[in-house]
Parts: C-alpha cells; structure tokens; sequence
C-alpha cells in the first residue's frame, strides 16, 4: 500500500495534538520565561537581573503553596542554562526523599562532579543548579548535611532550596541564600491568568466565576488552574457556579441561615449536621466557614462571638482526639442556638 507523505505528516500532527490536548493545564501553562510569572514584580525583576549579569547565587523560595515559586526557579534555569538544562540542573523533592542518605549520596555526588563546558554559548555561567523543593521536610541532621555541601562546592554548585514555611529551614543555610518572599496574588492577577487560558482553550463561563474560583482556592493558582481544568470537563465548556460547587466540594455558607434565623429543635439540628456529614464535606473547612459567619454577623455582640468561638475550639479539640463528627458538628450548633 503506497502512503504519501503528506498521508504522514498528517497523522503525525493528529498524535501531537492528541498528546498535547492530554497535559494537565498546569504543566501545559506553566511559564518557559521569568517574564511569564504571574505576579511577584520585584522577584521577577531580580531574577531577571541575575540572568543577565550571570551573578547567581544560593537562592531561598518560600511562601504559600501554588504562587509559583517551583515554577520562577525552573523558569531562571531554562532561560539561564539553556540546552544544557538536563545536564546542569538536578530536580529533588524532599517530601520523598528527606533524610541524611539522599544528601550524602544523590546531592553530594552531583555537586562535586566537575561542570562540562563543552557548550556553544559562551553565556552560559560555569556552574551547576540543584532545586530542592519541599525543603522544608528535610530532617535537621540532612539540613546541616546539605549546608556542608553548600559550603564545599560553593565553586561550581548553586542551590534552590523551595519551602512553604522558612522558620523549619536552619540558620546556616538560610544565611547562605539569597531569600525571596512569595506572596498571595491579588484578585486581578490571578483572573487574567485565567482568562487566558479560557480564551485559549475557548471555554465560556458565568458571570463572577473566575472570581469564585481565586475565593475557593484562596489564591493558589495551581489549585484555581485545576478547578478550572475539572469544571470545563464536566460542563461542556460553559461553567456555571453548580460546576464548581461539585468540583470544590464547597458548602454553600446561605445554608447557615437556618440557624441564625431560625430557632431550630434538637431534630432539626440532627438532621441539618447529618445532611452535612452524609454529603461527605470536610468537617474542617465548615467549622472554618461557620467561624467567619458568626465573627461577620452584626446581630450577634462581641462578648457573645467570643464564647460561640470559645465552645467550638473545645469541639474541635474533641473532634481532633477521635470524636464523632456527626456528634462535634450537633454539639456546635446547639451550643450556638443556646448562646445566641
């Protein structure tokens, strides 16, 4: 059978495009370029610098999860090691692997291999990257490990050590780094981002909706990128707010109203917390929502908002020890129903 090829070529571009249609949106748009960060100007202008003037040092990310910070750091060694990013840069998640072990072995025989120079730009600094990420998980015995390497192979070996929470990394790594500070991204910043990718992937959606979604995520573009990815599965590319209720298992907080308007029986209230347990919300994220409720509430006195939350600190420390649930949520708004 004779086949062309143009026959060729065509079915070659229908299995990229496949493929390509199969990438999660948060690989297919995570940024190639520092200047395609969404936010945090003044990082994106250091870092920015830094490429330039080939000036690079340890550098230390930390700050909420979902704001970028693996992705800016990636981002620098892409565009600063270019076609050498696979043999200079070293990708390590301390979640999996944190103990002494993976320092002295994985880190440390990476680090003290000498740099190939065999490369055509002359603009590529002589020095290798390892990005540790979710460095935050790492013992204390593997963090002075790690600052011991830092220390040794200072002349060819530059570290990114990535963190939610910087007061778990020690001193001497943390005086060893350059420190960026990621902060939450505003409203605005966030829906653009969105926006974009709706336009691309030519998905319509309901007034207010992506602005709903940085609320839910809390500002997490990776997690807000996800919500929108599962919302256009299940809509058919028009989202509307019930799509993403079932996507973000969100409790809808006018459900509250029951019980500041009414003064419901123990019944009513046993019922109401099972429809709430059997729908298999997080307990958590509805005491948390029922909090904000009551400290926003203008009815209620400030000395009466203080013994509510006061009661339900002591449910959900019993809840915490192995309490029932169903009985931590009926305790809760009972207790609210007396002291109202």
């Amino acid at each position: 059978m004779y086949i062309n090829n143009s026959m060729l070529f065509f079915s070659k571009q229908k299995k990229m495009e496949k493929v390509e249609s199969n990438i999660p949106w948060n690989e297919k748009y995570r940024p190639n370029k520092v200047s395609d960060m969404v936010g945090q100007k003044n990082i994106i202008n250091s870092l920015k610098n830094s490429i330039k003037s080939g000036n690079f040092p340890n550098l230390l990310f930390y700050g909420p999860s979902g704001l970028g910070k693996t992705s800016a750091i990636i981002s620098v060694a892409k565009e600063l090691f270019k076609d050498e990013y696979n043999n200079r840069v070293m990708e390590l998640n301390a979640s999996e692997e944190r103990g002494i072990r993976i320092i002295r072995n994985k880190i440390k025989g990476f680090a003290k291999s000498s740099v190939n120079v065999n490369h055509s730009s002359n603009n590529i600094p002589n020095i290798k990257l390892i990005i540790l990420d979710e460095a935050d998980n790492i013992t204390n015995d593997a963090q002075n490990a790690l600052r011991r390497s830092m220390e040794m192979y200072s002349n060819n070996t530059r570290f990114c050590i990535i963190c939610n929470y910087i007061s778990k990394i020690i001193d001497p790594i943390t005086s060893r780094c350059s420190m960026y500070k990621f902060y939450k991204l505003k409203e605005e910043e966030f829906t653009k981002k969105l926006r974009n990718i709706c336009d691309f992937e030519n998905i319509k959606y309901e007034k207010g909706i992506l602005s709903k979604i940085f609320n839910t995520s809390n500002g997490d573009l990776r997690k807000g990128i996800s919500i929108l990815e599962f919302s256009s599965t299940i809509s058919d590319n028009y989202i509307k707010y019930e799509d993403l209720l079932l996507i973000s298992g969100n409790f809808q907080t006018s459900n509250f109203k029951l019980l500041f308007k009414n003064s419901l029986s123990e019944e009513q209230i046993f019922q109401f917390s099972y429809e709430i347990i059997k729908k298999g919300y997080c307990l958590r994220k509805i005491i948390k929502l029922f909090i904000k409720e009551i400290m926003y509430n203008d009815l209620l006195l400030e000395e009466e908002k203080i013994n509510i939350i006061e009661d339900i600190y002591y449910s959900e420390k019993y809840l915490v020890r192995g309490s029932s649930p169903l009985l931590s949520l009926i305790n809760i708004f009972i207790n609210f129903q007396k002291k109202e």
